[in-house]
């Protein structure tokens, strides 16, 4: 929270400085409102790590300055917004003494309610000195008895007594090879994963093993050194010495020297100088071969203050590290592959689910595991989502319980995580990687509980809605797109977000986000304000909703909602439900479930939505809606960022009256809006227009445009002004018939930096591949129409840096195929609606050299696929989509030497394609529909 106070003073202290100020003639008031903020900033930075939430006195007064804070910012960003209009408008002028006055009040108003939570403060700061010198009275806080119990669960020890491990063999011996294994100079070997993943369970397992190994009798790097005591024993351990560190979030360097010191022997004397203490570990561990764990690492910064202790030995030496970063695995030794712990299988997770329910002593009695709980037993355990802590939390959980159906389903359908102490503490360990992110970063992080539970998250999309929400800071040389990449990419780095990366693909374009991870999401949105996201199995409440500024609402056919006086609202999402279709993979038998979007009819009481003028972002994608819905908030979108009425099937834009000078994103794709107002056509801040073929009457104000997607150009006009969108990345467009190639082709060989180009035309002139495909930038292309006149040799006219061709209705020969098998960059390659008309698909020796992925789609004459040796070394995915006279599957299957997922759809299964991706390892996805 003092973050965002942080950020608060940081804008009212620029606005006091600011001509708006004085414009306004509130400089004084300004003044003393940034005085009220820094004396609230300083209280919660003296309380910083008492969780004042436990306290329901001091959560209600944490809710009242949040509401300050958001309404302070609503303030300032709407005086600034008024200035801008101010400046182009001679009518708004007249009204300014209104504006000073209402602006005074509300300053005013603010400064009351500010001074309020500071005389209100007094008895927290009190509370916060009681609990922080407390601790040796007899009776204990409730807060203080929350942070015992959180350091409890959180503690570290090698130490696994009697616990069943489930899963962890095959890691377990990978890491023990490495430990053992000869290497030139001192490693570091680190595993990587999200919280509650078993990274300590492992290092344990592993740390008690290797201490246990006999010292081998070959060695090929330097000599290990002679035992101390060779007389003590017959046998010598692997390793001189060992040590187990528990590292955490803020640790004590000296703290760590000394727990280094105790197991290893060392004797250090702590009370010298950091520096020298390093030195005498180094010479101690100088000539011994050692193992140290240093468990939970979150900073670069305590490796970097260890690192000088451990010497580069060439005995063997070895450092285990487990941390929930992959930047700091990287950092500790790049030479060094991290160990990434994955989630465990549903059938694993579904055994270590059984042995923290029954005992031991239980599973020896006949019958102990009812048959009938079978099926409510995995769905318990699949409800963890892989994550052994989880699973041990819900085994506890149900140890105690009945073991009976009725039971058992009564806790799957009310299940929640906050229901019960331990499945709190379990989404505070995970929460540990939230409260260590930046604030803006954390603010992101919300956002992912937006989305439904296992939902593929389209990147694009979520950059968007970040920025549209203003999460994302301005950095000076850099767009806020990249800003976003940088964010989304640290998150993935510590693991609290998961790419789905085909192997075919460059960059992932979707993420998901753990189960449990995105309960916390949920549940810090909430506890903070920022995000209410609707529960599928709750009862949504009006006012529980309505102190939010963000709302979540993912409707069902019998859902209605009351959107009455809910004019603070910044962000109003609308998801509809989703449903599943199983996807088989035979070979590695993994179940992974595909979500197609399933619209319905959703009964809102949309007549009593109000005014909204602070609205940032409306989401309704594949919401079913008159086309009225949205107009009782057309009145004041002066804040819009975000507008996606993607897929509503609207047949007229419903905000024609409303002036949008901050809209950024606009999305009507798959809709029967015909036409926008003139005011978007003439937005400078619009960065990603997406339409539905419609063509514009003008362009050239749109300057700032970054993605241009669904646009007819008829006319040499429109064709002139793609010059002026000089930041231009992905454009998509339609071409109707006109003689107008040249012009087109000459505005766009002025962008230089647009990446990825979509033509859509009944004929394709040969001079936009010529000119337009050899685009240094270009490295994603389609073209969708017959290429006119034929080109015998497509590979010349495209950049050597492409790395994704489609083809659509080209219908192309042989010769064409062939040269684009000479390209070598290209990683997908897609044939669609008779891009080519052949009877056979002929490969070359040694063609579509980095070809990752190869997609045939309605090739209506394709019957055999000839691959010759060589051909498509590096092919990982084959889609075969209504190819319904092509029998060359097993060809397929036979010359390639990397594939590893087939997709058929609207195919036919032949029975010997089963064995023989078996026996492949390949995994085969069918789809009937």
């Amino acid at each position: 929270m003092e973050e965002f106070l942080t950020r608060m003073v940081d804008q009212l202290s620029t606005m006091a400085v600011s001509e708006l100020a004085s414009m306004l003639g509130a400089q004084q008031r300004v003044d003393s409102l940034v005085d009220e903020w820094e004396t609230l900033e300083s209280f919660l930075k003296d309380t910083h790590g008492m969780d004042l939430r436990q306290d329901a006195t001091a959560r209600r007064w944490l809710n009242s300055l949040r509401d300050v804070a958001y309404d302070a910012e609503d303030l300032i960003e709407s005086a600034v917004l008024q200035q801008q209009g101010d400046r182009y408008s001679a009518v708004n002028s007249v009204l300014h003494p209104i504006s000073r006055y209402r602006f005074a009040q509300k300053v005013e108003e603010i400064r009351s309610r500010i001074r309020d939570m500071v005389d209100r403060r007094t008895s927290y700061a009190a509370m916060a000195r009681e609990l922080g010198h407390g601790a040796g009275e007899t009776s204990i806080s409730p807060i203080s008895r929350h942070f015992v119990s959180c350091s409890r669960w959180r503690s570290s020890s090698y130490h696994i007594g009697n616990n069943t491990i489930f899963g962890l063999e095959q890691d377990t011996d990978m890491i023990m090879e490495r430990l053992l294994q000869p290497t030139e100079h001192r490693e570091v070997i680190v595993i990587v994963g999200m919280g509650g993943i078993g990274k300590t369970t492992l290092a344990s397992l592993v740390f008690n093993k290797a201490r246990g190994v006999e010292e081998r009798n070959t060695w090929s790097g330097q000599a290990p050194p002679k035992a101390t005591d060779p007389g003590s024993s017959s046998k010598r351990s692997h390793f001189d010495v060992c040590a187990w560190v528990p590292v955490g979030q803020d640790p004590d360097t000296l703290h760590l020297f000394s727990t280094i010191s105790i197991q290893t022997g060392a004797n250090l004397d702590l009370s010298r100088d950091v520096a020298e203490i390093k030195h005498h570990m180094f010479t101690f561990l100088l000539d011994k071969r050692y193992l140290i764990v240093l468990d939970d690492v979150w900073r670069e910064e305590t490796w970097h203050e260890l690192v000088d202790a451990f010497p580069m030995s060439r005995n063997g030496s070895k450092i285990l590290m487990t941390t929930r970063s992959k930047v700091i695995a990287i950092s500790a030794d790049p030479a060094s592959y991290p160990h990434e712990l994955n989630p465990l299988s549903d059938e694993v997770s579904f055994h270590l689910f059984l042995s923290k329910v029954f005992p031991t002593s239980y599973r020896n009695q006949a019958g102990w595991y009812p048959l009938q709980l079978d099926d409510l037993g995995r769905q318990l355990s699949k409800k963890c989502g892989g994550l052994p802590l989880a699973l041990v939390v819900l085994g506890g959980l149900l140890s105690g319980k009945e073991k009976n159906y009725d039971v058992w389903s009564s806790i799957l359908n009310s299940m929640n995580w906050n229901d019960n102490e331990a499945g709190k503490q379990c989404l505070k360990i995970l929460a540990l990687s939230y409260d260590d992110l930046p604030y803006r970063m954390k603010l992101c992080f919300l956002y992912l509980g937006a989305f439904r539970e296992e939902s593929e998250i389209s990147i694009s999309k979520l950059k968007k809605l970040w920025i549209g929400d203003d999460l994302i800071p301005q950095k000076v040389f850099s767009i806020k797109e990249d800003t976003a990449t940088d964010y989304l990419d640290e998150l993935i780095e510590r693991c609290l977000v998961q790419p789905v990366l085909l192997k075919h693909k460059e960059r992932p374009t979707r993420v998901r986000v753990h189960a449990l991870l995105r309960e916390v999401a949920i549940s810090e949105g909430r506890e903070n304000r920022f995000l209410y996201c609707e529960y599928s199995n709750q009862a949504v409440s009006e006012m529980e909703m309505k102190p939010y500024r963000r709302l979540v609402l993912h409707p069902g056919p019998d859902k209605r909602y009351n959107l009455h006086d809910f004019e603070k609202m910044r962000a109003l999402l609308i998801v509809p439900r989703t449903t599943g279709t199983q996807t088989i993979c035979v070979g590695q038998q993994v179940f992974r479930p595909f979500f197609p979007l399933i619209y319905r009819w959703c009964r809102i009481n949309w007549q009593t939505v109000w005014s909204m003028p602070y609205i940032r972002i409306i989401e309704v994608e594949g919401l079913m809606m008159p086309t009225d819905a949205l107009r009782s908030i057309q009145s004041s979108l002066i804040h819009l960022r975000y507008l996606c009425l993607r897929n509503t099937q609207l047949v007229a834009f419903p905000f024609n009256e409303s002036k949008f000078p901050s809209l950024q994103t606009l999305d009507i794709r798959e809709t029967s809006i015909e036409k926008l107002p003139d005011a978007i056509w003439a937005l400078k801040t619009l960065r990603h227009l997406y339409l539905n073929g419609m063509e514009p009457p003008s362009i050239r104000c749109l300057t700032n445009l970054q993605t241009f997607c669904g646009v007819l150009v008829s006319n040499d006009q429109i064709a002139m002004e793609f010059s002026a969108l000089t930041g231009l990345r992905k454009l998509q467009i339609e071409l109707k018939a006109w003689n107008g190639y040249p012009l087109l082709v000459k505005s766009l060989k002025q962008l230089h930096i647009f990446t990825s180009f979509k033509l859509s035309s009944r004929e394709i002139s040969s001079e936009v591949i010529t000119k337009i495909a050899h685009h240094s930038p270009l490295r994603k292309l389609h073209l969708q129409g017959m290429l006119h006149p034929p080109v015998l040799t497509l590979s010349e006219y495209f950049s050597d840096y492409i790395t994704s061709i489609t083809l659509s209705a080209s219908r192309i020969g042989t010769d064409q195929l062939k040269t684009l098998g000479s390209l070598t960059c290209l990683w997908e390659l897609k044939l669609k609606d008779d891009a080519l008309l052949l009877s056979e698909l002929s490969c070359p020796q040694h063609s579509f050299p980095q070809l990752g992925y190869l997609k045939i789609s309605s090739l209506t004459n394709l019957e055999a696929f000839r691959i010759e040796r060589g051909a498509l070394p590096n092919l990982v995915r084959f889609s075969v989509h209504y190819c319904s006279k092509f029998r060359g599957i097993i060809d397929v299957l036979e010359h390639t030497t990397s594939l590893q997922v087939l997709k058929l759809k609207g195919m036919e299964l032949l029975p010997d394609i089963t064995d023989s991706c078996r026996n492949k390892n390949v995994s085969v996805i069918t789809m009937a529909y």
